[in-house]
């Protein structure tokens, strides 16, 4: 007589093979996109090379592929340029940081409240399209050109973007779901850490991607303009002493850092609201 034996935990077997295939998917779409990002910088290399041998690219402001790369591979053995590369990561973090810490409250706050709301929109309207480049001179003025005034900038200028995600991610909460969790006996911060930042979460990280390459941006800026440390100030040296290459090499430098920021935040982002695209998706 046999005896058949029945699994206990069905759905245990079904949320790892799931988990395994969403796993392979993930693995399948970088390496696409990874072949895809490889197959742009080659192209681009190749078109590059053509017009500097065809001369449609100047050779004395545009050095060849193979002086670019060598300036580029050249870099990492650089102290100088870890060092830089740390004074902008640090001047992009804590700018975001700090944007962070009061634009996602305050934009809570504001789209939450009907008042506050239509209050405050044209300040936010007003202020939003002003790039802050233009605010630097003034800055450099009162705060001089040390980190202290480079932070503040990149925060400032990744304030608006962040606050003004936050506002429509926290209008977009279903008064339902607030009302549920409230009949259900939630208190004010329970409902706001349980419902609303949750609902509100994939309007806020999109926020916080914005922000990240725009605190990057105003960060380099600062430092070419202005003259304080990092890659900015390290582009600017190379241009004034004429090492073209090397200063190519920084710029290039700032794109891949850029791409690097960008996706330390999708991965985070995919982390934290995974269930807003699975859900959308469906």
């Amino acid at each position: 007589m046999t005896t058949s034996t029945i699994d206990p935990h069905p759905s245990t077997q079904v949320m790892s093979t799931d988990a395994l295939r969403a796993a392979s998917q993930t693995r399948r779409r970088l390496m696409r996109n990874a072949l895809w990002g490889v197959g742009s910088i080659a192209l681009g290399a190749v078109l590059w090379q053509g017009a500097v041998w065809l001369g449609v690219l100047p050779a004395r402001y545009f050095p060849g592929v193979p002086d670019l790369v060598r300036a580029w591979v050249e870099l990492f053995g650089d102290e100088t340029f870890w060092m830089a590369l740390g004074n902008t990561l640090l001047t992009t973090f804590l700018g975001l940081a700090l944007a962070a810490v009061f634009a996602i409250p305050l934009g809570i706050l504001i789209g939450r409240s009907v008042y506050l709301f239509h209050s405050t929109q044209f300040v936010l309207e007003f202020f939003r399209p002003i790039p802050v480049v233009a605010l630097i001179p003034l800055v450099v003025l009162i705060m001089g050109i040390g980190v202290d005034a480079k932070t503040f900038l990149a925060a400032l200028a990744a304030f608006f973007p962040l606050v003004v995600q936050t506002t429509y991610g926290s209008r977009s909460v279903d008064p339902v779901a607030l009302d549920t969790a409230a009949t259900y006996g939630f208190g004010p911060f329970r409902r706001l850490f349980g419902v609303l930042l949750p609902a509100a979460s994939p309007y806020i990280m999109t926020g916080v991607r914005i922000s990240a390459a725009v605190c990057l941006l105003v960060s380099v800026a600062t430092e070419i303009i202005v003259g304080s440390p990092g890659l900015g100030q390290s582009i600017l040296i190379a241009e004034n002493s004429n090492a073209l290459d090397v200063m190519y090499a920084l710029i290039a430098m700032t794109g891949f850092l850029g791409i690097g920021l960008n996706g330390l935040v999708v991965a985070v982002e995919s982390r934290t609201v995974r269930w807003a695209r699975e859900g959308g998706a469906s």
